[in-house]
């Protein structure tokens, strides 16, 4: 799972590359992830706190399978080493708690 979540990164990263990304400064990268239920998603949220995320919002989508979504912010500058050691973490986590970890975005700053 690890080497697919970088692979993932990475395309990531060239879309914001080819978009004007200088990599240069803190932003807001938020990642998502979704659940079957409120208490996986809880738990979930209870351990990516501790590694200092935030909950941007928590969301409901009755028509997916996983329909209880996590919203997780956190302030850096996007680079590969940083977004894969927490991508991985995330997935992991996900995983653990019976959902799935579904990505990552930010803003372009140039």
């Amino acid at each position: 799972m690890a080497g697919y979540e970088s692979w993932k990164n990475q395309q990531v990263l060239g879309q914001l590359k080819s978009a004007g990304e200088a990599f240069s400064r803190v932003r807001e990268i938020d990642h998502y992830a979704y659940f079957p239920d409120e208490t996986k998603r809880m738990a979930f949220v209870t351990k990516v706190q501790a590694l200092g995320l935030h909950v941007r919002n928590l969301s409901e989508n009755p028509a997916s399978a996983n329909r209880f979504g996590a919203s997780l912010v956190q302030a850096d500058i996007p680079t590969l080493r940083t977004l894969d050691d927490v991508t991985a973490k995330l997935a992991n986590l996900a995983e653990e708690c019976g959902g799935e970890y579904d990505g990552w975005g930010c803003p372009v700053v140039g």
